[in-house]
């Protein structure tokens, strides 16, 4: 991390040797081998929250930052990590019966949208977008990681519309030095590190270089395959960096990173409302529901018929052993034959996982460059990007030990009932932006720029009951989804100017371009064929990946910041941002009959959504106090997100005189999001020091549609009901005591205790169901003697196993009788307690 040191005489009441927030204490970091301030010196936090270099606390916009140190002593390993201990985030992996690294969501503040593809929040590396959100698992040894929160649409552009993740790299020395480090615990926990960095040609080009293997075993058995845990994973990781200075105004920075992992059968466990007996009559799926709905048929209008439905409330109960978790991973011929055919296959079967898990193949690039024009004050940026991610999934998504249920008889079956499904993923993006900022060390600040953005994702779901037939093929078949393309263009500028020695007013925004398109799917045809032009496209044949549609959206996201300096050390800031996500097509529109369509049609039904809005207002105070011992950063927010997308039904007349139910995504919703948000650290003593972080983020549906969760409810107005997924309240509590050994060679040593708490978060925006609090305990020890370091960890020390997640979902079983509408819950599963040691060797 950024840190400059300022001597306590050069500014009385400037900060403290605490970092704000969730960032690490320089005390800390001591005993972990790093040069700590001197206790006479304060230390400033330096972020670029705005793609330019602040101090956190003069910052005015909420960000709490975390040094890689801070990600080492907490134990944080991934994204999912860093964001389930941080207050006002949540990140969630379950989806569609699966809850592993095959999918990924952070939400900042509660902003949960209504569907998957449409994410509020995005990653960055070093300020370069990633389109995907599952693409970056973790960044080997980072400076530090950035969660900028509030819309952020104005400074990094598209997807993030409730706030931003930036990962910043560290740079490369000009000296040599660096660090090996090895991990050993229990459940096969396992992490080797080593990073090298020095010059090549003196100062004026250097390199860094970082590889690591992580890997750990799975806490949980699996009832239905004896021997076999839940949750192995495994990641290796490899960077690369070069920094070249040719000249004293010229900086250039290369990164490069590569990313594999391979898992095994995720941890996650099945909940029923319904019971399910194999053939003998024992219980496979227990019936845990404990109230009843009367749910509607369709989900989408008062008068439809209704239907009793049972289900699970309030708190989601613990699982029961042996029923779960329990996954039919048997590997049989058919499965080896479905996962070995490369007909319509979007990954070479070869790169597939070798069996149920999950295998993936990310790769990212960025080159920086920095010129300053003499003394002027003027800087010309250039920073250029590229990510590729590929990945493939085999998951059970019946989620039960299916071995002994009788299957429905077909020639070719299994004789007993699985549902394996096959999940691939092709994500690739690139990007441009060009910026040209001021800086005279006056009154005025000043950046204006142009940003490009081309992303483009393929997918492929499909599997099922499994049927070999003639040939060797197997059934059913799966196909390659078309290509979605967006192409982002942006133009953005922002002024900070100085009214007085106390208040500065920021003016910034971005006008932004998005065009999408859709592309024909693959198929047993070889495409599709669209059955009326009603909806654009001309009616007849399209070819695999044939375009089938293209529309442009433009929009204007301004934000203005006032922000007022009471004394050094103390300011108060007031903002108004506008944000916008990205909408998308309806493309299941277009196969419809030519009769469905015009009914769609007539009722007011588009095949392409317009953009999500929010508009947020934001009132901030940061500051130091007791002598600079004390450091808090606050806020109070209150957004209004308008046009949310979500999915409603509607009833079309057909030619023959029935009736069918069509289901889309509309701009129907709108939800109030309000807010308030505490985080700083506190000396207590020179050797004892706490961080704190607390968060309460309140949603408000006003309107809002969902057909699936209205058929098991029989609600169909939402309003007043909180978002789903997402915690309302969330803290975290660190505290760490240094202490030294003179008589062993001037060692020194430190005690941590860490604390993540989050609520529950529901299942769904009925509010039905929840899970348990979640309370996370880590605690570490750790000796430093020269260059050597030994840690000690305890991780989820009281080895809590509340549940990560939380989605609805349906029993599945031969004949689909519990398929009418939600009718079980999948939850993932935390890792269980894991303790051990490291060894680390500075150099």
């Amino acid at each position: 991390m950024a840190i400059r040191r300022i001597s306590r005489t050069a500014l009385p009441c400037g900060v403290a040797v605490v970092l704000a927030g969730a960032t690490a204490l320089p005390a800390m970091a001591q005993s972990r081998g790093a040069v700590s301030a001197e206790a006479d010196d304060l230390v400033e936090i330096i972020v670029t929250a705005r793609k330019r270099s602040e101090d956190i606390l003069e910052i005015p916009v909420s960000v709490s930052a975390l040094s890689g140190e801070d990600i080492e002593q907490r134990g944080l390993v991934s994204i999912a990590d860093i964001a389930r201990n941080s207050p006002g985030v949540n990140f969630t992996n379950n989806s569609s019966g699966r809850a592993d690294r095959s999918n990924a969501q952070i939400i900042v503040r509660g902003f949960t949208p209504s569907v998957v593809q449409n994410s509020a929040a995005s990653i960055f590396i070093d300020g370069v977008p990633v389109a995907s959100a599952t693409a970056v698992e973790n960044v080997n040894d980072p400076a530090r990681v950035e969660i900028i929160k509030g819309p952020q649409s104005a400074i990094f552009g598209r997807s993030t519309f409730s706030g931003a993740v930036n990962i910043v790299t560290k740079d490369p020395l000009d000296t040599f030095g660096g660090a090996v480090s090895l991990s050993a615990g229990n459940r096969d926990h396992f992490d080797g590190q080593a990073s090298f960095s020095g010059p090549i040609f003196g100062e004026k080009l250097s390199f860094r270089a970082t590889v690591r293997k992580f890997e750990k075993g799975g806490s949980w058995k699996n009832h239905a395959q004896p021997g076999q845990m839940l949750g192995d994973q495994s990641t290796r990781n490899a960077t690369f960096a070069l920094m070249s200075k040719p000249t004293e105004n010229l900086t250039i920075k290369a990164f490069g990173m590569i990313t594999k992992a391979e898992d095994g059968p995720s941890a996650q466990g099945f909940l029923s409302a319904y019971e399910l007996r194999d053939r003998d009559g024992n219980v496979v799926v227990p019936n845990r529901s404990n109230c009843t709905f009367n749910g509607l048929t369709g989900g989408s209008f008062a008068d439809e018929p209704r239907r009793l439905n049972p289900s699970i409330c309030g708190t989601i109960p613990d699982l029961i052993a042996p029923y779960s978790p329990a996954q039919n991973t048997t590997y049989s011929a058919q499965l080896q034959a479905f996962r070995d055919n490369p007909a319509g296959a979007l990954v070479d079967p070869r790169d597939r996982p070798d069996g149920f898990g999950l295998r993936s193949m990310y790769n990212h690039g960025h080159l920086a460059v920095n010129y300053d024009f003499g003394d002027s004050g003027f800087r010309f940026s250039s920073l250029t990007g590229f990510n590729n991610e590929v990945y493939s999934t085999l998951v059970d998504v019946d989620n039960y030990d299916g071995s002994n249920v009788p299957n429905t008889p077909q020639a070719g079956a299994d004789d007993f009932f699985s549902f394996p499904f096959i999940v691939e993923r092709k994500n690739h993006d690139m990007s441009q932006e060009l910026r040209l900022s001021y800086d005279g060390k006056g009154r005025l600040r000043a950046t204006g720029g142009v940003s490009y953005l081309d992303a483009r994702t393929q997918s492929l779901n499909g599997g099922g009951n499994l049927v070999r037939v003639s040939g060797g093929t197997v059934l059913p078949a799966v196909f390659q989804g078309g290509f979605a393309t967006n192409e982002t263009r942006g133009v953005f500028a922002s002024v900070s100017y100085d009214v007085t020695d106390a208040l500065t007013i920021d003016v910034e925004g971005r006008y932004q371009s998005d065009t999408l398109r859709a592309y024909a799917p693959n198929s047993a045809t070889g495409g599709v064929t669209i059955r009326s032009d009603v909806f654009g496209p001309e009616a007849g044949f399209y070819a695999y990946n044939d375009r089938l549609l293209e529309t442009k959206f433009k929009n204007f996201t301004p934000r203005v910041i006032a922000s007022y300096d009471f004394r050094p050390g103390l300011m108060a800031y007031l903002s108004y941002s506008k944000g916008v996500n990205p909408a998308f097509f309806n493309t299941s529109f277009l196969t419809q009959p030519a009769d469905r369509q015009a009914a769609l049609v007539a009722q007011g039904f588009r095949v392409q959504t317009d953009p999500e809005k929010v508009v947020n207002y934001e009132i901030g105070v940061k500051g130091s106090f007791f002598g600079s011992r004390l450091r808090l950063a606050s806020a109070v927010y209150f957004a209004d997100w308008t046009d949310q997308i979500n999915t409603v039904g509607t009833l079309v007349l057909n030619a023959n005189g029935t009736t069918s139910l069509v289901t889309a995504s509309v701009n129907s919703g709108e939800t109030e999001m309000r807010g308030i948000e505490v985080e700083g650290s506190w000396a207590a003593t020179d050797r004892l020091t706490f961080n704190f972080a607390a968060a309460v983020n309140d949603s408000e549906t006003q309107t809002y549609r969902f057909p699936l969760v209205s058929q098991l409810t029989g609600i169909l107005d939402f309003e007043g009901k909180q978002l789903p997924f997402t915690s309302r309240s969330s803290a975290t509590l660190g505290a760490q005591y240094d202490g030294s050994l003179p008589s062993f060679d001037d060692a020194d040593w430190y005690l941590r205790a860490d604390v993540a708490y989050k609520s529950g978060t529901y299942t769904n925006v009925a509010n039905v169901a929840k899970t348990p609090t979640l309370t996370r305990v880590n605690l570490r020890a750790g000796i430093v003697r020269g260059s050597l370091g030994l840690d000690v960890f305890v991780l989820n020390a009281l080895n809590s196993d509340s549940y990560l997640t939380a989605l609805d979902n349906n029993l599945l079983n031969s004949t689909f009788a519990f398929s009418g509408a939600y009718s079980a819950i999948v939850v993932g599963l935390p890792d269980l307690r894991t303790y051990g040691a490291k060894v680390t060797w500075r150099f």
